[in-house]
């Protein structure tokens, strides 16, 4: 089957960790015989085109194309830039769509992509799949100005795809028909990186301790600052706790000025943004997870955390109670709960049985849940039944 997807998050080269995961659903489809071809808006170091792991990528030009490094934010974005990121994808996806007589459209977010792929269903008289990723129904659909495109779209898609159990309700709130939806995790591709008994000599210089990992981008809505005030408390009980979080944003400094008020700069490592393949390191020599989050559909992160066999103590917005059952994979706080963050950090250092335990269930989960074949396997029979 020729498959044309059309997202505004995608690697733009290889080691590049935004949108990876849209990029793993593509490969695995290719690997299961079918062709896939990506239509994305084209960011600084992305080729035109290219083929990698099999999957055709087409990428088209916008007005203020050389800011696209920070594309997954689109909240940033003047409307004159936003419109034409969208003119521009309608054009490409219609050409590319027909070129390659492909038989459906999937895109990923209802907002903008969702609503593109809509538009070019309806003219070229190709069924549409929408993945639902998070930020498009949790901000998009509140917002009075873009509610009603939000609306629009999920009446005209043919099957939504939620990665998670909050989006679907969300969609169906906004009219879209239950069984129009379906709920279907991100794919992950880090069963074979997860060994449990890997080397876990440092990444970063300084005294031994319990690692405490975070990977995200550090901005506001992120609440990286709920986990350092967490850190903080923590420490009185476990002064060799030590934080490590990975990613790069524009609070970094904020944040680090935070540590010091604290007196937790020396207990705070900033690794900064790394490739997909070095983030499994720090996965593997970590002994837990935080994510903290005021908004979220289904983190990656989290679910690679739960692959590598990291408990998580996360969030509880969202679809990460999907991910997180309370005292097996790990545990759930409100984000702006930084002592409740700290209670559940002690309880687990405290009891090495108990963190093993929840170690053992994290990754059995992921291997279950979040099991590649199985979610491609379900995504082609959305595709079937479309078709």
């Amino acid at each position: 089957m020729n498959i044309c997807f059309f997202t505004h998050i995608y690697p733009s080269r290889a080691g590049d960790y935004k949108g990876v995961f849209v990029h793993d659903i593509a490969a695995a489809l290719v690997r299961r015989g079918h062709a896939v071809h990506v239509v994305t808006p084209r960011r600084p170091g992305g080729p035109a085109r290219e083929t990698r792991d099999g999957v055709h990528v087409t990428r088209y030009r916008f007005l203020g194309w050389a800011r696209g490094t920070q594309l997954a934010e689109l909240n940033g974005y003047p409307p004159l830039v936003l419109g034409t990121l969208v003119v521009g994808g309608l054009w490409r996806l219609w050409r590319v769509a027909r070129r390659e007589h492909c038989a459906l459209i999937h895109a990923f977010w209802i907002v903008p992509g969702g609503f593109c792929a809509a538009l070019v269903g309806l003219l070229t008289n190709r069924p549409v799949v929408a993945t639902a990723g998070g930020s498009d129904l949790n901000t998009f659909a509140r917002r009075r100005l873009l509610a009603p495109l939000v609306r629009w779209t999920l009446r005209r898609i043919g099957h939504m795809i939620a990665v998670g159990s909050e989006l679907r309700r969300i969609a169906v709130e906004h009219g879209l028909p239950a069984d129009r939806c379906s709920v279907i995790p991100w794919i992950l591709q880090l069963e074979a990186a997860a060994e449990p008994e890997a080397d876990r000599a440092p990444l970063h210089p300084g005294p031994p301790g319990k690692r405490l990992l975070y990977v995200g981008n550090l901005i506001a809505p992120k609440r990286v600052d709920t986990i350092i005030r967490a850190l903080a408390l923590t420490l009185r009980e476990h002064p060799d706790a030590r934080l490590v979080l990975v990613g790069d944003g524009p609070l970094r400094e904020k944040l680090a000025d935070l540590a010091t008020a604290h007196e937790v700069a020396h207990a705070v490592v900033f690794a900064g943004a790394q490739p997909h393949e070095r983030i499994v390191d720090y996965l593997r020599q970590a002994d837990l997870f935080v994510h903290c989050s005021d908004n979220e559909g289904l983190p990656v992160a989290i679910s690679e955390a739960l692959m590598m066999g990291l408990p998580v103590v996360a969030s509880h917005v969202g679809s990460i109670p999907d991910l997180i059952r309370e005292g097996e994979t790990g545990y759930t706080v409100a984000p702006d709960d930084h002592a409740g963050f700290a209670r559940h950090l002690c309880a687990i250092l405290d009891d090495d049985a108990l963190r093993r335990e929840l170690s053992r269930q994290a990754r059995a989960f992921a291997l279950g849940y979040l099991a590649p074949d199985a979610v491609v396997e379900r995504i082609e029979q959305v595709y079937a039944d479309l078709l």
